[in-house]
């Protein structure tokens, strides 16, 4: 990897540097599980009936495939929604409130609901700090799927950027 060449001479003690390489290995040998592991949901995806909607899902800016298939794993048919209000809730992604006659307070988000799925949706939030692009790992993951779900996509990145 690319902070190997850091580590060669980087620690005037032999300890250190023992210390130091162990750490990387240990970073490398993380990388290299991780990739197994995206190999093998990639390859349990193939066979399953929520794959298209896994697919679909993944035109959202900072959907990638573990996102969208815990998503669609935590929340399930998302049709039993009525609204997108009942869809926030179940997530506890609606705003707490107090109310008092006439007075109303909100506050932050209530945290009652799937904290597997909110904690996904929060982590692919962060890619909209962003400008709006199309970067090629976007183009990658898009490709192969019907121009509603990518214009569906583009249209939320234009908007929420």
């Amino acid at each position: 990897m690319h902070w190997r060449w850091l580590g060669e001479q980087a620690f005037g003690s032999p300890h250190q540097q023992f210390v130091f390489g162990e750490c990387i290995r240990r970073i490398e040998e993380a990388q290299a599980r991780c990739e197994r592991l995206d190999l093998m949901l990639q390859e349990v995806m193939e066979g399953w009936s929520l794959a298209p909607l896994v697919k679909a899902l993944q035109a959202l800016r900072g959907v990638g495939l573990v996102i969208a298939a815990t998503l669609v794993t935590e929340i399930g048919d998302l049709a039993r929604f009525q609204t997108p209000k009942h869809l926030m809730g179940w997530l506890g992604l609606a705003p707490t409130e107090a109310s008092s006659g006439s007075r109303t307070r909100r506050g932050a988000i209530t945290k009652t609901g799937n904290g597997e799925a909110r904690a996904m949706l929060v982590e692919a939030a962060w890619s909209y700090r962003l400008p709006a692009r199309e970067e090629r790992r976007y183009r990658m993951r898009v490709e192969g799927l019907p121009e509603e779900s990518r214009s569906i996509g583009w249209k939320a990145q234009a908007r929420l950027c």
